[in-house]
């Protein structure tokens, strides 16, 4: 069981305290998320337990922080910020409770520069995307990081795109979203940069977008047309054990009018789905996160943020 006390770094303009201890003595599910708390500050990365309520804030990033992801055995997350008002992502890693925000960085000292980072299972590497030149030409190639070492490897070598890297469960293999000719399908590859697997075939646009490792359970967009068509995207649930695909739909879920629902990410139960709900034109309005049951369509509320970036719920025990 881990017991950590946490520290509030910079005071929400909702919630006031000073050390919480946002573990019990059970396992407790804490929803890790990054949202705007306010109009003008970008956004940050906030724990919160859905057990007791408590709210913290983890990071105080000027340019604020988009994807990403929590290592159980490392006790650490990794995440995305910009270096500057440009688009520019580094990545860091900071201490759940908040303290030792640390650059990534090579042997040489340089910054380690990617997004989407996911953190191996074991919590000694991660992997990530960059944009790379190959023969003239930049395309999205994945590397790993050793935490120890601070090693970069490259594993992919091609002419595609390859986006949102994940590990396997093992973690002896990595999935990723690869396009090839106009299309996006799911590949796996091991994680010394050999036996790429194509593992659908999709004829028409896909994006592949939130894994739980523990169900090896994939969330997809899907559509029958070109990546750039204006025909709407359908939400499916896929089963790497099973290779079928389930399609979700989001119009079942129980709503007032005028609202719309997204889906934000797998969790640890496969029968429940992180969905946000947002008004489609009054951004004031704000966004509420609930814990959705798809197979018996029940709601549970978490709370609420002017606008969600991210999310994803992690089990502490």
């Amino acid at each position: 069981m881990i017991r950590v006390l946490l520290f509030i770094a910079a005071a929400l303009t909702l919630f006031s305290c000073d050390i919480v201890n946002i573990f019990g003595s059970d396992s407790d599910n804490i929803l890790l998320f990054s949202a705007h708390y306010t109009e003008n500050e970008p956004a940050q990365l906030y724990l919160f337990n859905v057990r007791t309520q408590a709210l913290i804030r983890v990071t105080n990033e000027k340019y604020g922080v988009r994807f990403f992801d929590w290592s159980n055995e490392a006790n650490r997350i990794v995440y995305e910020t910009n270096e500057n008002q440009s688009y520019s992502p580094i990545l860091k890693t900071v201490h759940i409770d908040g303290s030792y925000p640390t650059i990534l960085r090579n042997e040489d000292g340089k910054k380690i520069k990617g997004s989407f980072a996911n953190w191996s299972p074991d919590g000694k590497r991660i992997v990530y995307q960059v944009r790379a030149k190959i023969e003239g030409e930049f395309a999205g190639q994945l590397y790993t990081y050793t935490i120890k070492h601070q090693k970069k490897t490259r594993i992919t070598k091609n002419l595609f795109n390859n986006s949102l890297p994940v590990w396997s469960k093992a973690g002896d293999k990595i999935y990723y979203n690869s396009d090839r000719n106009s299309k996006r399908n799911l590949f796996s590859i091991d994680v010394d940069g050999t036996n790429e697997t194509q593992l659908t075939d999709f004829e028409n646009a896909s994006l592949f977008r939130h894994f739980s490792s523990k169900n090896s359970q994939f969330i997809y967009s899907h559509r029958d047309s070109s990546i750039y068509s204006s025909n709407p995207w359908n939400t499916y649930l896929l089963d790497l054990h099973t290779g079928n695909s389930e399609l979700i739909d989001v119009d079942n879920i129980p709503s007032e009018n005028n609202f719309n629902f997204r889906i934000i990410s797998t969790t640890e139960d496969p029968n429940t789905l992180i969905v946000s709900k947002t008004h489609p034109w009054v951004m004031s309005h704000g966004a509420t996160l609930f814990f959705w049951n798809y197979r018996t369509g029940e709601l549970t509320k978490l709370l609420n943020a002017p606008r969600i970036v991210n999310a994803k719920a992690i089990d502490i025990d």
